[in-house]
């Protein structure tokens, strides 16, 4: 997926890039968890052809890694509230809530141990694929 935003901070070989939805996103009915406060949202992505601060950039978004990110957030943590909801239900009503709750909570936690660990590694930043217009443009 290519997303376009501009570049605002630099950090070594990264930059942060302020991106807007695009109006593919503004049609989207998910739009707002990809840009909940409905504006732009800021991301960290690998700079390796040099663009400035200013610079109005290409992003490219690897489709696995964006896929990988939806289970994460999504199915994981579902998949653990269904199966404790299921454990529970075998005691009584009240258990089901807990443990239906509690394995909610548990791959929400998972999630974010993985995100945690993985963001570190350059393999599933965004990268900045080319500059549509650079700052002094």
């Amino acid at each position: 997926m290519i997303e376009k935003g501009r570049v605002i901070e630099l950090q070594g070989v990264d930059a942060r890039v302020s991106v807007e939805p695009s109006d593919a996103c503004k049609h989207c009915s998910a739009c707002h968890l990809c840009y909940p406060s409905g504006k732009s949202r800021v991301i960290e992505v690998e700079n390796s052809i040099g663009a400035h601060i200013g610079d109005v950039v290409h992003i490219e978004i690897s489709d696995k890694v964006g896929f990988f990110a939806l289970f994460l957030v999504f199915v994981l943590p579902v998949l653990l509230g269904l199966s404790g909801l299921l454990i529970g239900v075998g005691y009584s009503e009240t258990y089901a809530i807990l443990f239906g709750v509690a394995g909610l909570a548990t791959g929400l936690g998972i999630a974010k141990i993985i995100n945690d660990r993985i963001s570190k590694k350059r393999d599933f930043l965004p990268r900045i694929v080319g500059i549509i217009r650079t700052m002094g443009a």
